[in-house]
């Protein structure tokens, strides 16, 4: 169960959504089967199930006439901490649950299986002896950033824009996109500043798709 502080924290968040969209609840007798959908996803491979605990359709202006939806998901991962008293006790058990937060945005094509992350001093150093990662010589900057892997190459090529490319350059997310359906997440516990950042993104990204 949350703790107050944070359920006071998705309160807020939720209320800075509202300045920014039009918000739509997704039914509570759904967000089980969210949780379920989302705990397929690679992004949470060796991590805890999530737990969805709210979900909103967003819209705004001009971004419904693509006829794509933008969904932002509240949810939370249990963790189990153990430690060993450094005087001779017992082990004792800790439990943490902590809310965080994506977005669910479907786009118009095909773009196989996707995962994209910031890339680190080791991806760099593996694509010297391996090269597995898919860069993009017409964004040179995503692809310092990201470090990419598809399972379709060619799919993906075809379907991600300049435009896609750029947007998703400018956060420091990690992104997900199974088929036509993209999923972005921040690894932070939840806070307003990043909650307002992925509905920018969430509303910015079928623009960026459209053909």
């Amino acid at each position: 169960m949350l703790s107050a502080e944070y359920t006071d924290l998705l309160a807020d968040c939720t209320a800075s959504l509202r300045q920014r969209a039009d918000l739509t609840p997704v039914p509570e007798v759904e967000l089980d089967r969210l949780s379920v959908e989302l705990g397929q996803w690679a992004l949470f491979g060796g991590r805890p199930q999530p737990e969805v605990l709210d979900a909103y359709e967003l819209s705004a202006g001009s971004s419904t006439r693509y006829g794509l939806t933008a969904l932002w998901v509240a949810y939370q991962l249990t963790r189990t901490e153990s430690r060993h008293d450094p005087h001779g006790g017992a082990m004792t058990t800790t439990t943490h649950v902590e809310p965080y937060q994506l977005i669910r945005v479907s786009v118009t094509a095909d773009f196989g299986h996707v995962t994209m992350r910031p890339e680190t001093f080791s991806d760099k150093v593996a694509e010297v002896f391996r090269s597995r990662e898919v860069d993009f010589d017409e964004h040179p900057v995503f692809s310092d950033r990201y470090y990419v892997l598809a399972s379709d190459e060619t799919k993906l090529r075809t379907a991600a824009t300049v435009e896609l490319l750029e947007l998703l350059s400018q956060r420091q997310m990690i992104y997900e996109i199974q088929g036509s359906m993209l999923v972005a997440a921040v690894t932070q516990i939840m806070n307003k500043q990043d909650c307002i950042a992925l509905a920018e993104l969430a509303l910015a990204i079928p623009g960026s798709v459209a053909r």
